[in-house]
């Protein structure tokens, strides 16, 4: 027989409330405060064994890139992310400056020749650049990885599917992602702000 989530009552079938405690039989019915906090702490728990997990499997790609692990089917698409995320990075500190530079010198020029501030060129920065730059550099990753997929798929292997074939590929590609952090906190100390002193 059935029983109270909240009293431990056994329940008559058919019943919508528990006769000792009143606490809803439905499922539909919003659940009590420690149901949902204990379904908050398993939601974090997975989170974290994810998290945790995919650090295993980053390492293990390290040392040992052939040997591809397929038990979670995302993580090839989370380093593809992470690649396309550092390498906008790089774009951005990179470009942002000099492209900053340039547009300075051009307003410089214009205030020599007396044109408006209406007339002066606007440089996209912050967070809306780094976005830009984040999705034309996901589209190209993107674009590589279907391509990729879709030569092995079609021309190779008929039962590739597309998250192995992200693994592989990842599994491949996961040193590049030291290399990228290690050259976006490069290129935060060395880029000076402004161009000229580049020279």
């Amino acid at each position: 027989m059935e029983k109270c989530k909240n009293c431990g009552a056994e329940l008559k079938p058919g019943i919508k409330f528990c006769t000792k405690c009143g606490t809803p039989v439905d499922d539909s019915v919003k659940p009590t405060k420690k149901e949902s906090e204990n379904k908050n702490n398993e939601t974090m728990e997975k989170i974290k064994n994810h998290s945790l997990n995919y650090f295993a499997w980053f390492k293990e790609s390290i040392v040992s890139p052939s040997k591809v692990n397929y038990d979670n089917k995302y993580f090839g698409l989370v380093s593809i992310l992470l690649n396309a995320m550092l390498v906008a990075y790089s774009f951005y500190v990179l470009g942002h400056q000099i492209v900053s530079s340039i547009m300075e010198m051009f307003n410089e020029a214009a205030n020599i020749f007396d044109r408006t501030a209406s007339n002066r060129v606007a440089l996209p920065n912050g967070i809306s650049l780094y976005l830009k730059l984040l999705f034309i550099t996901a589209i190209y990753f993107a674009v590589f990885l279907l391509v990729g997929f879709a030569c092995k798929k079609y021309l190779v292997d008929k039962d590739t599917d597309l998250f192995g074939y992200a693994n592989q590929l990842a599994s491949f590609s996961n040193s590049m992602i030291i290399l990228e952090i290690i050259m976006s906190l490069f290129l935060i100390m060395v880029v000076p702000s402004n161009i000229a002193e580049l020279s």
